[in-house]
């Protein structure tokens, strides 16, 4: 049997019981750097501090004291304050591509490039348009944002400059360096694929739906060969899917989402990692003799643990309700095999020692531990596929060479 009901009931307790600290520790740093924004979020219902773009601008803000960020608070906010308490007009920044994306309300497309506006605030209309800093009106085009049919997951149309600040070039280690550029964002080609992902998720991976759906808001397709896709604290609340990793179908955008939002959802789930350890979480796991990265701690080892395992058990429940047919299965099979082959035995002995977890930690590696007992010996009646070609990331190329797809 699997256990989803227990996981999402443990999930959402743990959701429940985090973020209300996460918004006071949010509200106490936006205070710092503008009362006024934090009591507007206030009184506008408190969901407006959980915003991704204000975990980017604190992010990029502390990396960069000595200089200002390019797209202040006021502009991340707006979209969070309820109108009655909307100002007339607020400082807004037009990015290198002429864009001003003001988080829940759209993007404005202008000609003006990589210059401070105002977003001037037409109450009666609760309409919007941008202006040079002396009043001089401009044209523009405006794009309302881009849900995901059924949810109220954004996916993003354009890229943005405190966006571009958290994507990190692969170079072997848990966080990689930084990229150092401007990344377009591919979403408006992606709707049909990522739509049909989150249908499926919803349909065949409720448990798992539920969850995603509370701790994601927005999508970020991109193309950009040398970034995994990924999600991370300093854009929480946004998964990052690059589109180069694979064929734009249903089943690498349903397992990215499912890779991804695990992430998002376990940072949702500790925002004081501690919480779950005896132990210093940030002790790396070399300490332990443990080999999966240099600077990879007993916190990423959890994490990991967590995110393998429910991978591995959307996999498993898509494999066994044959959700998909021919070329489509022949990739889950595969995949599904390759999470098998990827348990860490090491890391598992770890946790589960006395001396590692706290009380929180017991209980949620005990839960994860029963999963992983019946996932694993569920992996016995999988046929026997060569692997040997898997190295990282999953490739369902290679896959496909050693294991051709059976005739349909």
């Amino acid at each position: 049997m699997l256990l989803c009901n227990e996981w999402v009931e443990f999930c959402e307790k743990r959701l429940d019981a985090c973020r209300p600290p996460t918004i006071r520790s949010m509200h106490a740093l936006v205070e710092e750097e503008n009362a006024d924004v934090a009591e507007a979020l206030r009184q506008s219902g408190d969901d407006g501090f959980l915003e991704p773009l204000l975990f980017a601008y604190l992010h990029a803000t502390r990396l960069h004291p000595e200089g200002p960020s390019t797209i202040e608070l006021p502009q991340i906010a707006l979209g969070h304050v309820v109108p009655e308490l909307r100002p007339e007009s607020i400082p807004v920044h037009a990015d290198d591509t002429g864009t001003i994306y003001v988080p829940e309300i759209g993007y404005f497309v202008t000609h003006v490039r990589n210059e401070e506006m105002a977003l001037i605030y037409h109450r009666e209309s609760r309409s919007y348009s941008p202006t040079t800093t002396d009043g001089s009106d401009i044209s523009f085009a405006f794009h309302a944002p881009l849900r995901v049919p059924g949810t109220e997951i954004e996916i993003m149309q354009r890229g943005n400059p405190l966006m571009d600040a958290v994507f990190m070039r692969n170079d072997g280690t848990a966080t990689g360096t930084p990229l150092g550029k401007s990344i377009s964002c591919r979403g408006q080609s992606n709707v049909a694929p990522l739509g049909g992902a989150l249908d499926i998720i919803r349909e065949k991976l409720s448990f798992f739906h539920r969850l995603l759906t509370r701790t994601t808001r927005r999508l970020f397709v991109f193309d950009e060969p040398s970034v995994d896709s990924f999600a991370r604290m300093p854009a929480h609340g946004v998964v990052f899917l690059n589109e180069t990793q694979g064929v734009r179908e249903e089943p690498f955008f349903l397992y990215e989402l499912v890779c991804r939002g695990t992430i998002t959802l376990f940072n949702a789930m500790s925002p004081r990692p501690r919480d779950y350890f005896h132990i210093d979480p940030n002790q790396t796991l070399d300490q332990f003799a443990i080999r999966w990265g240099g600077d990879r701690n007993v916190y990423t080892g959890l994490h990991g643990m967590f995110y393998e395992c429910l991978m591995t058990l959307a996999m498993d429940h898509l494999h066994h309700q044959r959700v998909f047919s021919g070329r489509m299965a022949h990739e889950v099979l595969g995949r599904l095999a390759y999470l098998h082959s990827r348990f860490r035995s090491d890391i598992h002995d770890l946790m589960v020692r006395g001396d590692i977890l706290s009380d929180l930690g017991r209980d949620f590696y005990g839960r994860l531990t029963r999963q992983i007992e019946i996932l694993r010996a569920r992996r016995a009646a999988l046929p026997s596929l060569d692997l040997r070609n898997q190295l990282g990331l999953f490739d369902y190329a290679g896959f496909a060479e050693l294991n051709p797809c059976p005739p349909s």
